[in-house]
C-alpha cells in the first residue's frame, strides 16, 4: 500500500505538443483542450490557420520540442521524420518531459530514448510502435518508466467496427463505379454465374452468398466477362 510511490501530476495547465496536426493529432489535441492543456502544433503540411481551427497554437519544432511538457507523435514515418527525435532533440527538451509515440515506429531513436530515461532528461514514454516489431531489443520495453503495448492504439471494439464499415461502404461505391470483369481467389472454391458461358475457367469466378450475389449489377457484370471472353454463338442453320 505505498500510496507515495505512486504520486502522479496534473494535466491542468501543462503544455502539450502534437507534432502533426492531422484528424488523430487533432482529436488529441481536442481531448487534451478540455482537460485544462495549452496545445502546440507543428505540422508543415497544415496551415497555421487550419491549426487554429483544430484547437492548436501553431509554432516552429525547436518552439515545441524546448517548451512542451508532454509530447505525442502522430507523424507518418518518411525521409523527413525517420529518426527526427534522436539525442540532440532530447538534450533540448523540458527536463521531465513525457513522450508518447503511437504514429511510427523509427520517428524516434529507441537507444537515445532509454538514455535519456536513463537520465531523467524524458520522465516517462508511452510506445506503441517500435523501430522493429516485433521488437528485438527489450531493454527499452522494460524500462520502469515506460508504458508499453504492442502496436495495438486502434484494437478497440468500436473500432473494428468502424474499420468494416469503412471497408463496405468503399466496396460498395468501388463496385457501383466500375462492376468487376470476374472475382479471382485460388483458395475458395467458386461456381460460374448463372447464364454465362465463356472460355474463363469456372473457379475465377466466387459467389460467397445468393444475397451477395443478388445485390451485384449483374447485367453489367455480363457485359464486362463478355468482353474480356465473349460467348460462343451457334451459327444458324443455313436453307438449303
Amino acid at each position: 500500500w505505498e500510496k507515495k510511490a505512486y504520486k502522479g501530476g496534473e494535466l491542468a495547465g501543462k503544455i502539450l505538443g502534437v507534432l502533426g496536426i492531422g484528424y488523430v493529432g487533432a482529436r488529441v489535441a481536442e481531448k487534451a483542450a478540455a482537460l485544462g492543456m495549452k496545445v502546440l502544433a507543428c505540422d508543415p503540411l497544415v496551415s497555421p490557420e487550419k491549426a487554429q481551427e483544430r484547437g492548436a497554437e501553431p509554432c516552429e519544432l525547436e518552439r515545441l520540442i524546448s517548451q512542451c511538457d508532454y509530447i505525442s507523435l502522430h507523424l507518418p514515418k518518411n525521409e523527413h521524420t525517420a529518426g527526427l527525435l534522436n539525442a540532440g532533440a532530447f538534450a533540448r527538451m523540458k527536463p521531465g518531459v513525457f513522450l508518447i509515440n503511437c504514429a511510427r515506429g523509427g520517428i524516434v531513436v529507441e537507444a537515445d530514448l532509454l538514455q535519456a530515461l536513463e537520465t531523467g532528461q524524458v520522465a516517462g514514454a508511452g510506445i506503441d510502435v517500435y523501430e522493429t516489431e516485433p521488437p528485438t531489443d527489450w531493454a527499452l520495453i522494460k524500462h520502469p518508466a515506460v508504458i508499453a503495448t504492442p502496436h495495438i492504439g486502434a484494437a478497440t471494439a468500436e473500432a473494428q467496427i468502424v474499420v468494416a464499415e469503412m471497408i463496405r461502404t468503399k466496396a460498395k461505391r468501388r463496385l457501383r463505379a466500375f462492376p468487376p470483369a470476374f472475382w479471382a481467389s485460388p483458395k475458395v472454391s467458386a461456381r460460374t454465374p448463372k447464364g454465362v458461358t465463356s472460355n474463363i475457367q469456372p473457379t475465377t469466378f466466387i459467389v460467397r452468398s445468393e444475397h451477395f450475389w443478388k445485390n451485384l449489377q449483374r447485367t453489367s457484370l455480363r457485359r464486362s466477362v463478355d468482353r474480356l471472353a465473349p460467348r460462343e454463338k451457334a451459327s444458324a442453320p443455313r436453307k438449303s
